[in-house]
């Protein structure tokens, strides 16, 4: 039985993040009535993802068998559950690029990825970008914005 590796972000960083992580979850489930299993399972996503999970994890927490989660997940969103890991990564990634100055590594390992060149291998296929010019364009786009 594998168990979730936790990871933890540095200091205050780690409130902030949590915050975060909540209040784009409740975007996410606020936008349509999702079927319960299938927003358990993306909230428990959304509030592990710095964790080693996986869909057996999701299995587990929601005692319900793989088929019948693959089945409610493909009705709900055309897609299998495991799909859903790698883009809250993502999500979570950016988050840190661009609120905190921690460095790739310790980003890469509080956002679920296994060290920063899996980071950046994953960011720059799914955001056209590396972490590096994110960051940079997120603090440029921060600096221009009024407070």
């Amino acid at each position: 039985m594998r168990r979730p590796k936790r990871v933890g972000i540095i200091g205050a960083d780690a409130d902030w993040f949590s915050r975060e992580v909540l209040r784009g979850a409740a975007l996410v489930f606020a936008q349509r009535r999702w079927d319960a299993d299938v927003a358990a399972a993306m909230r428990f996503i959304r509030l592990h993802v710095r964790d080693d999970i996986s869909v057996s994890d999701l299995v587990r927490e929601l005692s319900i068998s793989r088929r019948s989660l693959e089945l409610k997940f493909a009705r709900e969103l055309g897609c299998a559950p495991a799909t859903q890991i790698r883009p809250a990564r993502i999500d979570a990634a950016k988050l840190l690029l661009a609120g905190t100055r921690e460095p790739m590594a310790s980003i890469a390992l509080g956002s679920g990825f296994r060290g920063a060149r899996h980071l950046l291998a994953a960011f720059s296929r799914d955001v056209q970008v590396t972490p590096s010019a994110y960051r940079r364009a997120a603090a440029c786009s921060q600096a221009r914005s009024p407070s």
